[in-house]
């Protein structure tokens, strides 16, 4: 049985709980200490045993509760973070200060041709054939954007690094492998995208379906939209859809520009859309109608004040 056991901190008590379990002959295979919590997994604790065990830590000054678990929450994270690499299409490998590998995924190891755990320990320079490669990790703090290129088992990458810091110094970094084809992949599907429609917002519930009627009269409005919400509501989302709407959805989008609102949150986020037909001297003499996701409904950005009608609205400067 795994326990957690929670408890106010003070000098020893680690070491009194952990005589308690030990006092009753039971087995400790694994500890994880994180105050206010001392995780235990003992396998010979059984539940007809838990009873008398937590009478007997809650007798120990400061302990406030024994909780069974399922897991350990330190192996719980490791178990999560191996199927993470799993599932990761691109090679990646941790390294240490001294540029020892410590943790490769499934990718790495069928690209190097060797096992994980083969791969583990050996020198980061070396498994590319380019022993300067490990100086040049250490020399730029372990950071170094998608541009350098390596070979590894004759294939061809892009390397891209990123630190591990501790106590404000570098102690290693991630080290990620970008094959060019790949990259040429992702780029295409960009330019290919297919933003959809309305029928793309998925839901049926009443303001969903008032959101996609009003945002369809608002599509036909010849004017610059602005759309306001959270980060994460979709807002692109909505605004592909009223571009898919409008009378323009035969021209390409211009790129929408994803500003933040002075006087906002930080989560919050400004989509605006600027049609090319509009010219300086209409951009100037109309306001755009605005879209505040939160509420669903449209508002007049010259009756908020939030807005004024000059070619770029003062709510979406930087």
């Amino acid at each position: 049985m795994r326990i957690d056991v929670l408890f106010a901190d003070r000098v020893g008590i680690a070491h009194e709980i952990l005589a308690v379990l030990a006092k009753r002959r039971l087995n400790v295979v694994a500890v994880e200490v994180d105050p206010p919590h001392i995780h235990i997994d003992a396998p010979e604790l059984d539940v007809p045993g838990f009873g008398a065990l937590d009478a007997a830590l809650r007798a120990v000054p400061g302990v406030e509760s024994v909780t069974p678990i399922d897991i350990l929450p330190g192996t719980r994270r490791r178990l999560h973070l191996d199927a993470l690499l799993a599932a990761l299409p691109d090679p990646v490998l941790a390294v240490d200060r001294a540029c020892r590998i410590v943790v490769a995924n499934t990718a790495a190891a069928t690209v190097a041709g060797r096992s994980e755990a083969a791969l583990t320990g050996a020198d980061f320079g070396r498994l590319f054939g380019d022993a300067e490669l490990s100086d040049l990790l250490v020399d730029n703090g372990f950071r170094l954007a998608a541009g350098q290129e390596v070979t590894l088992n004759g294939q061809p990458f892009l390397l891209d690094a990123t630190p591990i810091v501790e106590d404000g110094r570098a102690a290693g970094g991630v080290v990620t492998l970008f094959a060019p084809s790949r990259l040429g992949e992702r780029l295409n599907a960009l330019q290919n995208f297919d933003e959809g429609g309305f029928d793309r917002i998925l839901g049926e519930s009443a303001p969903v379906r008032s959101l996609k009627a009003r945002a369809a009269r608002v599509a036909a409005v010849d004017a610059p939209l602005l759309i306001l919400g959270e980060t994460g509501t979709g807002k692109e989302l909505i605004a592909h859809a009223c571009h898919r709407a409008s009378p323009r959805r035969d021209k390409p989008l211009p790129g929408a520009e994803l500003r933040r609102r002075s006087g906002e949150s930080g989560r919050e986020r400004a989509v605006r859309l600027r049609p090319r037909l509009l010219h300086r001297g209409a951009a100037r003499r109309q306001a755009p109608a605005c879209w505040n996701w939160r509420t669903a409904a449209p508002s007049s950005s010259t009756r908020s004040g939030k807005c004024r009608p000059t070619s770029r609205p003062s709510c979406c400067a930087s």
